[in-house]
């Protein structure tokens, strides 16, 4: 899931920005996986933010009356490090302000219709790649990203659900659904309803057991068994 705060004293521009934001994303082919949400107050939005909220992507007004978007950026920065700023603005002069801010880009509110949707292509594309690529965990305690390729199962205990890389343990509140969801289709298997394990840290399997590379062992359920070797099977086949 893609996360976008939009910040503008306008509430007019904020869902001017959301219409054009989500038929891009459509465009892009990815609507199912962006959530919006939108603030013309600074400060409610900082509030979210020191909470634990985590944004992929930040598009800003430059000029708001109590708080600038270029001072919004700079406490963004200290609270988030990642994530992609854009600035909305009327005025040129602040793009060099905005660069200086590792901010992705500035548009003017003039060419917005036009230029915010090729902006947010290229963003949606970056993050679509990082998205594949890491896991990310994110709280009002922490926020965590691990690469995807070093998780060598995930198990689910009680509400968490625990993701194992070498020598260490990941807990994330997600549901073993919204975990499955995002890593299966990197090659993620499902053994059971709560276990799932990275294919690529999978040294053999024997009997209704799969061993994994750190020296677990896990079972495969009954019904999970021929799907699990048929996987397998393809995957080395292809890889090795």
């Amino acid at each position: 899931m893609f996360k976008i705060a939009v910040i503008d004293d306008s509430k007019e521009m904020t869902e001017v920005v959301r219409e054009i934001a989500k038929m891009q994303a459509e465009e892009s082919g990815i609507e199912s996986e962006i959530m919006i949400k939108t603030y013309t107050d600074p400060e409610a939005f900082l509030d979210d933010l020191k909470e634990g909220r985590y944004f992929h992507i930040f598009i800003l007004d430059v000029e708001m009356p109590e708080m600038t978007g270029v001072e919004l950026a700079d406490n963004i920065r200290e609270l988030q490090k990642d994530g992609y700023i854009i600035f909305l603005t009327c005025h040129p002069e602040f793009a060099i302000q905005g660069f200086e801010r590792d901010v992705f880009q500035y548009i003017l509110k003039s060419d917005m219709e036009f230029r915010l949707p090729a902006v947010l292509e290229q963003v949606f594309e970056i993050c679509v790649r990082e998205h594949t690529e890491y896991y990310l965990i994110a709280n009002r305690h922490r926020m965590e990203k691990i690469r995807c390729g070093d998780i060598i199962y995930v198990k689910k205990e009680g509400k968490n659900c625990i993701l194992y890389t070498e020598g260490e343990e990941h807990y994330d509140r997600k549901t073993m659904d919204q975990v499955r969801r995002f890593l299966e289709p990197i090659g993620f298997i499902c053994i059971d309803r709560g276990r799932i394990v990275n294919i690529e840290h999978i040294l053999k399997i024997e009997k209704n057991e799969v061993y994994m590379d750190n020296d677990a062992v896990l079972e495969i359920s009954r019904a999970n068994i021929k799907k699990v070797k048929e996987q397998v099977t393809e995957y080395w086949g292809e890889c090795i």
